[in-house]
């Protein structure tokens, strides 16, 4: 999915010579707290917040008088959305502007749209279960893990891997399947040397180690 499939088209973007007052109306109705700010030709310039226009001491000036934020926080429309995901985790953003490559705005995505997406791409409306395993770097495959889900009739509906922050040599792997039992596929992986660090079975969250329980949000939050 890519950013230009993303762009919610209700949401509308500024000219610079805007007035404060227009631009706060703006916010209002669309309950928002940032919009973006184009100049003549339509090219991207920024974000405008509604924190520092509430601050402004006259409602008529133009939107060009103000500073604005996130001059450099934006995507091309082709990117990807892991890369918009990665844009909303730079910084404090209500949206993030979609630019062409002659970086004319294009759209903007709405922090509030990220979600259904990400619950698509990471199947968490789909019932299954959910493990999280330890194991060294250089022992990651996803291949070999997957030939082992699918050994006890499971698919991986989706997986997220990142670095154990407890141990540099060790990275946690994530795995989303559609089985809710999952003492078989523990069993076999363990009996690979796989640690599991939790497991999250429908209706039966098993806890292994308290301070994973945030790593299990973090796969899920956005």
């Amino acid at each position: 999915m890519t950013a230009k499939e993303l762009i919610n088209y209700s949401i509308p973007s500024l000219n610079q010579d805007e007035k404060v007052q227009n631009a706060l109306d703006f916010m209002e109705e669309l309950k928002i707290e940032q919009l973006a700010v184009v100049d003549n030709q339509t090219t991207y310039q920024g974000l405008i917040s509604e924190e520092i226009l509430l601050n402004a001491t006259d409602n008529e000036e133009a939107l060009n008088k103000f500073p604005l934020q996130h001059q450099d926080s934006f995507v091309f429309e082709h990117q990807h959305f892991y890369d918009v995901l990665a844009v909303f985790q730079k910084g404090n953003h209500d949206l993030v502007a979609v630019l062409d490559q002659k970086h004319i705005l294009r759209g903007v995505i709405p922090a509030k749209d990220m979600m259904p997406v990400f619950s698509k791409i990471y199947s968490a409306q789909e019932s299954g279960g959910i493990l999280i395993i330890s194991m060294l770097t250089y022992d990651y495959s996803l291949g070999k893990i997957s030939q082992l889900v699918e050994a006890n009739g499971a698919k991986i509906l989706s997986s997220y891997l990142e670095s154990d922050p407890a141990d540099s040599t060790r990275v946690l792997l994530t795995l989303k399947t559609n089985q809710d039992d999952l003492n078989y596929i523990i069993a076999t992986l363990e009996r690979y040397d796989y640690r599991i660090v939790a497991q999250f079975q429908q209706n039966k969250p098993v806890n292994l180690h308290e301070d994973r329980i945030g790593l299990l949000l973090k796969f899920l939050e956005f």
